[in-house]
Protein backbone atom coordinates (compact mmCIF):
# COMPACT_ATOMS: atom_id res chain seq x y z
CA UNK A 1 0.00 0.00 0.00
CA UNK A 2 1.10 3.29 -1.03
CA UNK A 3 0.99 6.42 1.13
CA UNK A 4 -0.28 9.40 -0.18
CA UNK A 5 3.55 11.23 -0.49
CA UNK A 6 4.43 8.37 -2.31
CA UNK A 7 1.52 8.63 -4.17
CA UNK A 8 1.91 12.46 -5.05
CA UNK A 9 5.71 11.93 -5.79
CA UNK A 10 5.00 9.16 -8.48
CA UNK A 11 2.68 11.53 -10.25
CA UNK A 12 5.17 14.21 -10.35
CA UNK A 13 3.73 16.54 -7.90
CA UNK A 14 5.37 18.52 -5.53
CA UNK A 15 4.22 17.99 -2.13
CA UNK A 16 1.93 20.58 0.05
CA UNK A 17 -0.69 21.52 2.16
CA UNK A 18 -4.16 20.70 0.79
CA UNK A 19 -6.47 23.72 0.83
CA UNK A 20 -10.45 22.95 1.14
CA UNK A 21 -12.95 25.78 -1.10
CA UNK A 22 -16.46 25.79 -1.49
CA UNK A 23 -17.48 26.60 -4.95
CA UNK A 24 -20.39 27.34 -6.95
CA UNK A 25 -22.33 24.62 -9.00
CA UNK A 26 -21.60 27.12 -11.89
CA UNK A 27 -17.75 27.54 -11.03
CA UNK A 28 -17.54 23.80 -11.00
CA UNK A 29 -19.14 23.33 -14.40
CA UNK A 30 -17.01 26.55 -15.70
CA UNK A 31 -13.80 24.06 -14.74
CA UNK A 32 -14.97 21.17 -16.10
CA UNK A 33 -15.24 22.61 -18.94
CA UNK A 34 -11.88 23.71 -19.22
CA UNK A 35 -10.63 20.34 -17.81
CA UNK A 36 -12.59 18.53 -20.84
CA UNK A 37 -10.86 21.23 -23.49
CA UNK A 38 -7.83 20.71 -22.35
CA UNK A 39 -8.05 17.13 -22.78
CA UNK A 40 -9.38 17.53 -26.12
CA UNK A 41 -6.43 20.04 -27.23
CA UNK A 42 -3.50 17.89 -25.51
CA UNK A 43 -5.13 14.72 -25.26
CA UNK A 44 -4.00 14.57 -21.68
CA UNK A 45 -6.86 14.64 -19.29
CA UNK A 46 -5.76 16.40 -16.34
CA UNK A 47 -7.04 16.22 -12.79
CA UNK A 48 -9.32 18.61 -11.75
CA UNK A 49 -7.10 19.59 -9.03
CA UNK A 50 -4.43 20.23 -12.23
CA UNK A 51 -6.81 22.52 -13.42
CA UNK A 52 -7.67 24.81 -10.33
CA UNK A 53 -3.99 24.61 -10.29
CA UNK A 54 -3.41 26.32 -12.83
CA UNK A 55 -6.45 28.45 -13.01
CA UNK A 56 -4.54 30.01 -9.50
CA UNK A 57 -0.99 30.13 -10.72
CA UNK A 58 -2.36 32.08 -14.18
CA UNK A 59 -4.81 34.05 -12.56
CA UNK A 60 -1.95 34.91 -9.46
CA UNK A 61 0.66 36.07 -12.39
CA UNK A 62 -2.02 38.16 -14.47
CA UNK A 63 -2.81 40.13 -11.27
CA UNK A 64 0.83 40.54 -9.96
CA UNK A 65 1.22 41.95 -12.96
CA UNK A 66 -1.32 43.85 -12.93
CA UNK A 67 -0.80 45.63 -9.92
CA UNK A 68 2.75 45.66 -9.79
CA UNK A 69 4.81 49.17 -9.14
CA UNK A 70 5.41 50.56 -12.79
CA UNK A 71 8.54 51.49 -13.56
CA UNK A 72 9.09 55.74 -13.49
CA UNK A 73 11.24 56.59 -16.83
Amino acid sequence: MTTEAERARDAGMAEGDQVYIRMSADLRKRIQALQERLHRQTGIEPSRSAVVKLLIERGLAALESETAPSRKR
